[in-house]
């Protein structure tokens, strides 16, 4: 049954490990399709912005900062630094983007059941209710390989974790996970922009190899298109064409980002 994968992030990885193959996979054994914000571009991502510097000068210095790349922290320094960075506004941002993105991808591709609306509108729930924390991936930080996103773990680890406890919570019905308003998307500066379109495009692809994986997509060439069409023209060329396209004002900004893809992909 196609409505098992709501139910996939929606209980422990481990459970779903017997249904879904890959649930159990390791950070360091994944191979993302794309990689387009490293750690190091998490912290440092906007150092033009006060608001980003206040945040971090609050609760971690610049030279601890530094440090951390330097590998000179010691473990509870290290931790220091992990919560900060993935409390930051800017962390935020990317974490919306990978919720609003999963509704948007659940909502397109499989099947609408009794069972998906449950489920879908159960996670919807754990969304609406975790949207302003943070989401703690800080594996992802520590064993971080160059090959691995950050969409990664929380796919198939944190998000499914953290949304156990909404099981039957929801109340029914398709309506998509809404997170950030057309006047929050405006107000975005640049990095915040890229922020959200690069978990958009992680979280896609991600989910299109988990399809694969479990036979909801056909083994063709769409990732590796997808990834091409990136790497030729860049997020920031993304990101422009986004802010060229008319915002869906009836549905969460996935659907208008999904546009900006699709032209300048098809361009």
């Amino acid at each position: 049954m196609k409505f098992y994968l709501i139910a996939f992030i929606l209980v422990a990885p481990l459970v779903l490990s017997l249904e879904a193959r890959g649930a159990g996979e390791r950070i360091e054994d994944h191979k993302s399709p794309l990689v387009i914000l490293p750690p190091i571009e998490w912290p440092s991502a906007d150092v033009n912005s006060p608001k980003v510097q206040e945040y971090f000068n609050s609760v971690l210095s610049p030279r601890k900062r530094k440090e951390y790349f330097n590998g000179v922290l010691s473990s509870r320094e290290r931790q220091e630094y992990f919560n900060s960075v993935l409390s930051s506004p800017t962390a935020q941002v990317y974490f919306k983007g990978v919720l609003e993105t999963s509704g948007f991808i659940f909502l397109k591709y499989l099947d609408r059941t009794p069972e998906f609306e449950q489920q879908f509108s159960d996670f919807r729930q754990c969304a609406e209710n975790n949207r302003n924390r943070s989401w703690p991936i800080a594996g992802w930080f520590e064993d971080y390989s160059p090959d691995t996103n950050a969409a990664f773990p929380l796919i198939r680890a944190t998000i499914p974790f953290l949304c156990e406890k909404y099981v039957g919570m929801g109340n029914g019905g398709r309506s998509p996970i809404d997170l950030v308003t057309k006047q929050e998307w405006q107000d975005y500066n640049a990095v915040e922009r890229k922020f959200y379109v690069s978990a958009y495009i992680e979280t896609v692809l991600e989910y299109m190899v988990l399809f694969q994986e479990n036979g909801l997509l056909p083994q063709d060439n769409r990732v590796n298109s997808l990834v091409q069409c990136i790497t030729d023209n860049g997020v920031e060329k993304i990101v422009q064409e986004v802010g060229d396209t008319e915002v869906e004002t009836n549905y969460p900004m996935p659907w208008t980002v999904s546009k900006a893809v699709e032209n300048v992909c098809a361009g």
